[in-house]
């Protein structure tokens, strides 16, 4: 009786007849759904002064309900009232699984203003290991200190359930890379030093974090002999001293670092080092993950900012039986993984997925992963922002899960793609090098032929990247100065791109329109090296062209004549620009255009001027082009490719022939 008594004095009487202690909202508290779907809901309405009322007298779940009343532009008259609704919620990948998450509805209802108004959101919720609700609500509360006794506790107990996960290897010990930091010598443990490892075998940890713009100390030969003695712990950087921490309180004896662990001034041991890079990873015990951290001096261990209040309300088990849970937005728990700043770095993404483990020291709280799945120090609600879906999702965890055919491998990598554009590297020669390692996997299914960031298999459909700029106006996509790959590759750009979620036929009615691939030539600057840096690259297919007249600023194409006399189409355009008179071609282009939903976008952001261009269509849906590139002439009867085009009417190129087209 004392669990109901507890749970009683938790809200007011309202809320406990009509709410809590009634048999739909236990139902609805131990429901297991069968399937992705359990429907139970529980309703119950409420004036705005009932809910200020109670709020006042100490009832936790007028409280809560009262934050989202309260506040706003409009004042809620006392006679307003609320209809309140809870029902479950099960999005496809959360951790742990379990009653966690719910849908909170609210109808509010103004008899005197004759209005009526709803909204809803999703609420999360948890509660403690001993509380008689815990079998059911699973999650526990988030854990903001990441370096103490219970978090070293932790980390070991991860390492010992992972031992026992079939889909992650072993924990043997490995190999190790060239050089590697021995985090408590034997012969002076508080004196990390640098090893020469000469093949030398045992367990290390690797770290995953951003330097930043400022060199602290980093392996140069002038300071070989010095670091192969001892590491000054105060002069390292902080977040070099807290990984050494780390591995030092799990009992992980080595560490590898790259500013510390490779020669930056020395291109040899550089390049040897970075071919190696999958390597040293992939075996690596686990890779330490500085994701908070923007710069290498600020370290990574300190406590994570305090959730935002969360309301402890009843938990109904039985009519004489109750346990307690706290409730709090979602959006306060849901993970963003894009937004921790070692995810804006393109060499840390490649870091994010060969390894096997991972210590993920986030933003908010310390994360685990490995193949089996991804856990919160403590327990607490794992949910990574839009990761519904792992045809779609973007989070680490599912893009790191091979597909088993061609074509979902193709998806996977698109996706990857789109990522990573989002990310940016201090070399712009690097942006193929930064992901050559992951590639290198993807060549299984879909090599081996790499064509500067694009696989033959299905070469067209990955021609048909859009940078971000052709719809949000905030975004900027640019390309560098200095060649780094042909046009037609993504690499070309910088700035964040995405793809078409369509893949082409024969499953739907989608299809590549008068296009087939020739042939490939690309140029690598290392031989040894197919997946990383181009000096210059050309694809070859069979297409057809159409001649335009291309005005970025209004993301506008006029066609040229049947006869491709492109004059006329200028005429027309400079006609309807300046609005002087009119004339028959002018009227014939703008209905043309105005009939169809034809944009066409710069690969660049910037005021670029008009300009003819030869329009290649790619797919098709329908009656529709769904999608082309943009072309110029280049040199030598070639092009390049400059922007794309979308939903152009198929009968402005049914009419022409195929033609051999090249692009660089």
């Amino acid at each position: 009786m004392a669990s109901l008594q507890r749970a009683r004095n938790l809200v007011c009487n309202f809320c406990w007849q009509n709410f809590f202690n009634t048999e739909q909202f236990q139902l609805l508290c131990l429901c297991r759904r069968e399937g992705n779907y359990c429907d139970n809901r529980i309703t119950c309405k409420m004036t705005v002064q009932q809910i200020n009322g109670s709020a006042s007298n100490g009832c936790n779940w007028c409280s809560y309900i009262r934050t989202f009343t309260s506040g706003g532009e409009e004042t809620r008259d006392p006679d307003d009232v609320l209809s309140i609704s809870l029902c479950d919620f099960y999005p496809d990948y959360s951790s742990p699984t379990g009653k966690n998450m719910y849908y909170l509805s609210m109808d509010w209802e103004s008899p005197k203003r004759e209005t009526r108004a709803g909204w809803s959101l999703r609420i999360h919720a948890f509660t403690n290991s001993t509380d008689l609700a815990a079998p059911f609500v699973t999650a526990r509360e988030l854990q903001t200190e990441v370096y103490s006794d219970a978090s070293r506790h932790q980390i070991r107990n991860w390492l010992a359930e992972c031992a026992d996960h079939s889909q992650c290897p072993e924990q043997v010990e490995t190999i190790l890379p060239t050089r590697v930091i021995e985090v408590a010598p034997a012969i002076s443990p508080d004196r990390p030093r640098l090893l020469a490892t000469a093949g030398k075998k045992g367990r290390y940890a690797a770290l995953s974090y951003c330097w930043g713009s400022n060199s602290y100390g980093e392996l140069r030969r002038s300071r070989l002999n010095q670091y192969l003695e001892h590491l000054d712990l105060e002069v390292l950087p902080q977040t070099l001293r807290d990984a050494i921490a780390v591995a030092k309180s799990i009992s992980v004896p080595y560490l590898w670092v790259d500013a510390l662990c490779i020669l930056q001034d020395s291109d040899e041991d550089k390049s040897f080092e970075i071919s190696k890079m999958e390597r040293v990873y992939r075996d690596s015990l686990v890779t330490i993950v500085a994701a908070n951290s923007e710069g290498v001096t600020q370290g990574f261990l300190q406590p994570r900012k305090m959730p935002m209040e969360s309301f402890n309300i009843p938990f109904r088990l039985s009519g004489s039986q109750f346990g307690t849970m706290s409730v709090q937005e979602l959006d306060e728990m849901e993970y963003e993984e894009s937004e921790e700043p070692i995810n804006k770095r393109a060499w840390a993404l490649q870091e994010s997925m060969l390894a096997h483990r991972y210590l993920i020291y986030s933003s908010h709280t310390l994360q685990w992963r490995c193949n089996a799945g991804v856990r919160n120090h403590g327990n607490s609600l794992h949910l990574v922002h839009y990761a519904d879906d792992e045809q779609i999702s973007r989070s680490f965890y599912t893009l790191n899960k091979p597909a088993s055919d061609p074509k979902g491998e193709l998806r996977r990598w698109m996706r990857l793609v789109s990522v990573y554009s989002k990310r940016s590297s201090s070399l712009s020669r690097d942006k193929l090098n930064a992901i050559s390692a992951v590639a290198r996997g993807f060549s299984p299914l879909l090599g081996p032929e790499y064509f500067a960031g694009l696989w033959q298999f299905s070469i067209l459909w990955q021609l048909t990247w859009v940078p971000t700029c052709s719809w949000d106006s905030e975004a900027r996509n640019t390309r560098p100065e200095v060649y780094r790959a042909p046009s037609w590759s993504w690499a070309s750009v910088d700035g964040p791109l995405d793809y078409e979620s369509i893949f082409p036929g024969p499953d739907g009615e989608v299809y590549l329109y008068k296009c087939d691939f020739i042939s490939c030539q690309i140029e690598p600057k290392s031989a040894a090296n197919p997946f990383g840096e181009v000096l210059a690259g050309s694809l070859k297919l069979q297409g057809v062209l159409r001649q335009g007249w291309f005005n970025p600023s209004e993301n506008h194409i006029l066609w040229a004549d049947e006869d491709n006399d492109i004059a006329r189409a200028i005429d027309a355009f400079c006609l309807t620009e300046s609005r002087q008179g009119s004339s028959k071609e002018a009227e014939d282009n703008e209905s043309t255009d105005q009939d169809s939903r034809l944009k066409a976008f710069h690969d660049e952001s910037g005021n670029w001027p008009s300009m003819q261009v030869f329009c290649l269509p790619i797919w098709t849906f329908e009656k529709t082009i769904r999608l082309g590139l943009l072309l110029v002439k280049a040199e030598k009867e070639t092009f390049k490719r400059i922007g794309s085009f979308e939903n152009a009417p198929r009968t402005n190129f049914d009419h022409l022939s195929q033609r051999e087209i090249t692009i660089i």
